[in-house]
């Protein structure tokens, strides 16, 4: 059985619960998911001039939430995140922490930050996205692939929340059970 442990920090908490509740035991069959609720993130991984937190770092207190370690940890954070090198990240994910985190201000339409279907959808891509990572997935070349990498939230909306047989077939391998509704 897989387990998942969401740390949520957002306005919205209680809807993001819902929807990766229900979108994770969709795709992954026979899983647990919990959850966290957190007020706010801890300041030293904040960069004031940036006004970003460091995802990269973000990530080991994230992982300090988890129960036990074969659990997976997903942080959904209402803040905007970058890692050195880059302007920002949707998402980040380390394997060995069984660890990801998904930045949410870019995913939201416009400025309204309000949950809507669209937002919804582009949270489901990039939450499978990072947890593909965790379970050991490269990016891929296809584009319609979730594993497919997004530099711009145009790059989010070319792509579904389902993974391309290649993928889905390495994941197989790998001994996940996952639905086949999660396949192209």
């Amino acid at each position: 059985m897989m387990r998942f442990r969401l740390v949520i920090i957002s306005d919205y908490a209680e809807e993001i619960i819902e929807i990766l509740n229900d979108f994770l035991r969709k795709i992954f069959p026979n899983t647990s998911v919990s959850h966290i609720i957190y007020k706010d993130p801890p300041r030293e991984y904040y960069d004031h001039f940036r006004r970003q937190y460091r995802a990269d770092l973000m990530l080991t207190w994230i992982a300090g939430f988890k129960e036990d370690l074969d659990e997976i940890t997903v942080g959904v954070l209402d803040y905007d995140g970058y890692v050195p090198g880059l302007n920002f990240v949707f998402g980040v994910a380390d394997p060995y922490l069984k660890t990801a985190s998904v930045y949410t201000v870019r995913l939201y339409r416009g400025y309204d930050r309000k949950i809507d279907e669209i937002f919804i959808e582009r949270l489901k891509k990039e939450v499978l996205h990072e947890i593909g990572h965790v379970l050991g997935l490269e990016h891929c070349d296809n584009r319609r692939c979730v594993m497919s990498f997004s530099n711009s939230i145009y790059e989010v909306d070319l792509k579904t929340h389902k993974f391309c047989k290649r993928c889905f077939e390495k994941l197989i391998k790998r001994g996940i059970t996952i639905s086949h509704h999660a396949v192209l």
